[in-house]
């Protein structure tokens, strides 16, 4: 039986205390950039405070798990500490503030990474826990938000990111992913959500091959569409090797489709680290707060990863 075992102990160990570090979060560059916005176009009063000042602060808001009141509290005692002579927003501007901040997240990553690896997952906007629905029973409707993420599977940084309601599917939203997605971009890999003719022709269009498993029964187009061939190729392959449920584990190995589970894991990191629920009520709010932990997440990589080999 196979194992992992990590190799760099030392330094993924440091790397996950410099998550928690302050220093990392509230930087100098911060500190520079704090009451200094940019120039607003249009009639109204300038900024008071930066968008990189409201990114610092939501950023703080997502990692330590503070409510926005608790969060000027911590900044203001913060900045006494390190005697700053900086001042704190309402917590009603960091909200308001913190709506506009979507151009921030035009680009997560600024790798340019020549593979991705597409999946999604839910969030909790509201409604009962797990253990009050197991013991009363559900009470009312529990709404969620699904974020769609593409990350890279080297360096395991979200590189695009698209926030939906739960009717969203994967393959609707995919095409939309695929043009954010940066030139360098040659492969992308995702499960069978994404086995569709839309998702086909987008990933032709763009010069992308579709690394996706094609569905049990599926027939073949014979030529008749041009964004359909790669997936007739690999019908063709899974045929070829028996056509049966060893033949998909076969193919999925050869075409080094495995590592389409490491968008599990960064998901998994990504709940595990800010946790499933949503704070934030709005409906812009909500995609801002996604975006912002999907930023701080790649910060978080940054610092360092586990580094291991398979032994047998």
């Amino acid at each position: 039986m196979s194992r992992y075992k990590v190799r760099n102990w030392s330094q993924y160990n440091r790397s996950l205390e410099n998550r928690g570090s302050l220093t990392l979060w509230f930087s100098e560059d911060a500190i520079r950039k704090w009451s200094h916005p940019e120039k607003k176009g249009g009639v109204g009063a300038p900024f008071q405070y930066s968008d990189y000042a409201i990114l610092c602060l939501m950023t703080l808001k997502v990692v330590y798990h503070l409510p926005y009141r608790q969060l000027c509290g911590f900044m203001f005692s913060l900045i006494r500490l390190m005697q700053l002579a900086l001042n704190i927003p309402h917590f009603t501007t960091i909200a308001t503030r913190a709506k506009g901040l979507g151009r921030a997240f035009k680009k997560l990553c600024p790798n340019r990474p020549k593979d991705l690896v597409f999946d999604s997952s839910g969030f909790k906007i509201y409604g009962e826990g797990e253990w009050t629905v197991k013991k009363h029973g559900q009470q009312k409707r529990r709404r969620w938000k699904k974020f769609h993420i593409g990350i890279c599977p080297d360096t395991h940084q979200i590189v695009v990111a698209e926030v939906t309601d739960l009717e969203g599917t994967d393959c609707q939203i995919a095409p939309k992913m695929m043009r954010k997605a940066p030139r360098s971009v040659e492969t992308i890999i995702g499960d069978g959500g994404y086995d569709t003719e839309g998702c086909y022709k987008a990933a032709y269009e763009r010069d992308i091959s579709l690394l996706v498993p094609p569905r049990k029964g599926a027939v073949l187009q014979k030529g008749r569409k041009a964004w359909l061939d790669e997936r007739d190729d690999a019908i063709c392959e899974v045929v070829n090797l028996g056509n049966d449920e060893g033949a998909f584990r076969l193919w999925k190995k050869l075409r080094g489709y495995h590592r389409r589970s490491l968008v599990e894991t960064a998901f998994s990191r990504l709940k595990g680290c800010f946790g499933s629920k949503l704070f934030s009520k709005n409906v812009f709010c909500q995609e801002i707060e996604l975006m912002i932990k999907a930023y701080c997440l790649n910060r978080m990589t940054d610092q360092g990863m586990p580094k291991g080999v398979m032994i047998y």
